[in-house]
C-alpha cells in the first residue's frame, strides 16, 4: 500500500477532488437544463419545456452517486468521466419511467407553491406544508437511488 493512501490529507484532497469532478460531470450532464434556467423565466406556460429539459436529471444524480461510491476511479478525470458516463447511460435506457414519475409529482408540487401564492389570499399557510412534502419526495428519490 502507498504510503500517501495512509494520509489523512491525501484521502480528504482526493475525496474533495473527486466530489469536485463529479459536480462538473453532473452539471455537463444537465447543461439545457441549466442554460433553460438561465434564459427563460418559469411560468406555466414554459412547464413543458422545463419538463422535457429535465428528463436527464435523474439519471444524472444516479450517475453521479454510483461516480462517488466507486472506488476504482480514485482521482482520474478520463476514467472518471467514462464511469460516470456509463452509469448514466445506463440508468437512463433503465429508469426514465421512474424519473417521470418523480418529475411529475415534484412539478405539481412546485405548482401548487406558486399557485398558493399567487392565486390564494392566505396561501402562505401551505407553503411549510408543501415545502415539507418536496423536501420528503427529494428524500425517497435519494433513497431510491441509493439502492440502484
Amino acid at each position: 500500500m502507498n504510503k500517501n493512501h495512509r494520509n489523512l490529507i491525501y484521502v480528504g484532497i482526493q475525496i474533495a477532488w473527486r466530489v469536485i469532478l463529479g459536480n462538473i460531470f453532473f452539471l455537463s450532464s444537465n447543461i439545457f437544463l441549466i442554460l433553460l434556467s438561465w434564459n427563460l423565466k418559469f411560468k406555466i406556460i414554459t412547464l413543458p419545456l422545463y419538463v422535457l429539459c429535465s428528463v436527464t436529471l435523474f439519471p444524472s444524480l444516479v450517475a453521479l452517486f454510483n461516480y462517488l461510491r466507486n472506488s476504482r476511479v480514485e482521482d482520474k478525470v478520463i476514467l472518471g468521466m467514462k464511469t460516470y458516463f456509463k452509469y448514466f447511460k445506463e440508468v437512463f435506457k433503465v429508469g426514465c419511467l421512474e424519473s417521470l414519475i418523480y418529475e411529475a409529482v415534484f412539478w405539481f408540487l412546485c405548482i401548487d407553491i406558486i399557485s398558493a401564492n399567487k392565486f390564494m389570499k392566505n396561501g402562505q399557510l401551505f407553503l411549510p406544508l408543501l415545502t415539507l412534502l418536496i423536501v420528503l419526495t427529494l428524500v425517497h428519490l435519494f433513497w431510491t437511488v441509493m439502492l440502484k
